[in-house]
């Protein structure tokens, strides 16, 4: 765990000017239609400076993983691609591994697929079979959960895996789509910094 300042508050209870630093932050993490919604939200109207991108950052990534402090994690897991950079900095303030899950023939090793429905067809993703240990208690982060069949398909493979899903977290829940819900129903429990209605 790192040593300095106290973490930030959740995002979810910070006032505007913080929510329009970490909106800045992830400019390069966000589908651009998420983040057109919310770009008047910054200081007159623009990007922020590199200190309020130092300081949505850590907000970001306080928010995903304060929950999650005494959970018992073992595993970290992020979903290709922007899971890779929210996920890997979670897994390092936990002291814990970090597992990627990869579209289909972009891992190195064995590994095991989960099919998914898109809205065009179907896609698949992997993990390393030997990734996860039996057992293991794993959060799940990505940056954004819309229809949730992506995180579905990640969940199944965690399972498959032998690992116990602890929970899923994502900075951006679109709850019109109904992703969160998808997850809870599949009893995974569902943790989001920021929701937007409509999409």
């Amino acid at each position: 765990m790192r040593t300095g300042p106290d973490p930030l508050p959740p995002p979810a209870d910070a006032s505007r000017p913080a929510r329009a630093c970490m909106l800045a932050t992830l400019l390069a993490l966000l589908p651009a239609a998420a983040w057109a919604q919310e770009r008047a939200a910054l200081p007159e109207g623009g990007q922020g400076g590199a200190g309020e991108a130092a300081v949505g950052l850590r907000a970001a990534i306080d928010g995903l993983l304060l929950p999650f402090l005494t959970a018992g994690i073992d595993l970290v897991v992020g979903i290709e691609a922007r899971g890779f950079i929210l996920g890997g900095a979670v897994a390092h303030e936990l002291g814990r591994g970090f597992v990627p899950i990869r579209k289909k023939g972009k891992l190195p090793w064995k590994t095991i697929g989960q099919d998914y429905s898109l809205e065009y067809g179907v896609d698949t993703i992997e993990i390393h079979e030997d990734a996860i240990p039996p057992g293991a208690r794993v959060l799940l982060i990505d940056d954004l959960i819309a229809t949730g069949g992506t995180a579905e398909a990640a969940i199944e493979l965690i399972r498959r895996s032998g690992g116990e899903i602890v929970a899923a977290a994502f900075v951006i829940d679109l709850p019109e789509l109904g992703g969160a819900a998808r997850l809870a129903a599949k009893d995974v429990s569902v943790h989001t910094l920021i929701s937007f209605e409509g999409h």
